[in-house]
């Protein structure tokens, strides 16, 4: 089980670099080739967009993952019943969106988006379609496939989105997305297959809402302040120095991705089979491993976020730099409490991670309404880290009473020692901004270095890093 489990989370977590760096790639083609203006507008629109995206993400598929993975003889029959409830929902907020466009516009005080909106509105049956079938995968533990589908995503935006801007600037992004998810799913669908055997909607529906509700709680965490900055600042530059800042931020989030994919249905089935001790096991170790990759990236990105922003957009974006440096800690507590409330969900618990989330929202607009007529970029950034750091504290509590583990103090001790000690080399270092990634390569070397010699890292986990890696793999590169 372990060594499946590995091999799993190497496959989506290679899955998720292609994806994250497909991500970036684009970003950064579109914040130097638009300007911070047109960058911002589009930062608005696929922040709202994602957020629906990604209530399809962690809805329906993720019940239907939870399901086939605690139910493998009943597969087809429970994708069936999904595909048809994505089906309609999907078709039904496109519709709605497409309605509202000008709605929402009018919200955020610019009425300029509305076509934007319109034309986003096409790209949700699709995403939910794509979801649904990488969830598919996920519940049946085929995360090969799985990793598959993302890669072929990954390459075809690409090659879609920037050709697509070149002809049609703005509009030619959202026409890049949609062409993408079309050649995603010409690669690899899957229909259901007609069988007698049923699952029940009713089920699928109870488990989804709740997973609905932390999905969209949870994107606006960490969204939300960017529309506030659009409805409050009035300006596409500030929206663009932001949206910058969020794609920088959301790094380590990206990268960790992966290991919430896997720990979901993994964590299911245990609780599913009264297998507790092996579920405290691996809920100790992914947190473990959070920490040990999450705390350094998070506190070198602080450090360094002039540098970085200037590495990857531009000197244009500079007045951002200040907001970044507070935003990524935020994005560092709201990556630990993704990881904290899919343990929650995954032991049949989502209306609780469904309530924290929507607590979070509710206190990330208030500190946003308060800060940032006075503070700008920075009182978003607060606002933001504030409410996550509140949400992943409480999300800590829920799963400690539950389980009764978190992990080692002597660890986490050690971890915020050593990233403490890169943290302030970063700052005291002088690198050219072209050799920023050497830069971050030899803190990371330098980091669990540390580590080492502080015996945090083990023999146990250089074996668990090399059973990650395929053994055609390891062969090649003789490790």
């Amino acid at each position: 089980m372990k060594s499946h489990l590995a091999k799993g989370t190497f496959y989506l977590t290679t899955a998720s670099i292609i994806f994250m760096l497909s991500g970036y790639l684009i970003n950064i083609f579109l914040g130097r080739y638009l300007g911070p203006a047109a960058y911002g507008i589009y930062g608005i629109v696929i922040s709202l967009v994602t957020v629906i995206n990604l209530t399809q993400t962690a809805g329906l598929p993720q019940a239907v993952s939870k399901y086939i993975s605690a139910h493998n003889e009943k597969s087809e029959a429970i994708y069936r019943t999904g595909f048809f409830l994505q089906l309609f929902s999907t078709g039904f907020i496109s519709l709605l969106f497409f309605l509202f466009s000008g709605t929402i516009a009018g919200l955020l005080k610019d009425q300029a988006l509305t076509p934007y909106f319109q034309l986003a509105a096409l790209i949700f049956p699709l995403y939910g379609i794509f979801a649904l079938l990488t969830s598919y995968f996920n519940g049946l533990h085929e995360f090969g496939k799985q990793a598959f589908i993302h890669i072929i995503y990954s390459f075809a935006k690409v090659v879609a989105v920037i050709t697509l801007t070149y002809f049609f600037n703005l509009y030619g992004v959202l026409l890049g997305l949609i062409a993408s998810l079309l050649i995603t799913l010409l690669a690899r669908f899957h229909l259901p297959q007609k069988s007698k055997e049923t699952f029940p909607y009713k089920k699928i529906i109870l488990f989804s809402l709740p997973l609905v509700g932390v999905a969209i709680c949870a994107n606006l965490l960490q969204s939300i302040d960017l529309f506030f900055i659009k409805a409050i600042m009035h300006s596409d530059k500030s929206a663009g120095f932001y949206t910058a800042n969020q794609n920088i931020a959301e790094i380590p989030y990206f990268a960790l991705t992966a290991l919430a994919t896997v720990l979901f249905p993994s964590i299911s089935r245990h609780v599913s089979n009264n297998r507790h001790d092996e579920a405290k096991d691996l809920i100790k170790k992914a947190l473990r491993f959070c920490l040990l990759v999450l705390t350094p990236a998070v506190l070198i990105i602080c450090a360094t976020s002039l540098q970085v922003l200037s590495f990857l957009f531009s000197s244009a974006y500079f007045p951002g730099a200040q907001s970044l440096s507070i935003l990524v800690i935020g994005s560092g507590f709201f990556t630990l409490f993704i990881i904290l409330t899919t343990v929650i969900s995954s032991a049949g618990s989502p209306m609780k991670s469904a309530v924290l989330a929507g607590i979070g929202v509710i206190i990330t607009s208030i500190l946003c309404a308060l800060l940032i007529p006075g503070l700008g970029l920075n009182g978003a950034a607060l606002a933001t880290t504030i409410a996550a750091g509140l949400m992943m504290f409480s999300a800590a509590g829920i799963v400690y009473k539950k389980f009764g583990v978190l992990f080692e103090i002597k660890s986490f001790i050690k971890i915020i020692a050593a990233s403490s000690i890169i943290f302030f080399l970063a700052k005291i270092i002088f690198f050219p901004v072209l050799l920023l990634p050497v830069l971050y390569i030899l803190l990371f070397i330098i980091y669990f270095a540390i580590l080492f010699l502080l015996k945090e890292i083990t023999k146990e986990d250089v074996t668990l890093v090399r059973s990650l890696i395929p053994d055609v793999i390891r062969r090649k590169l003789k490790i």
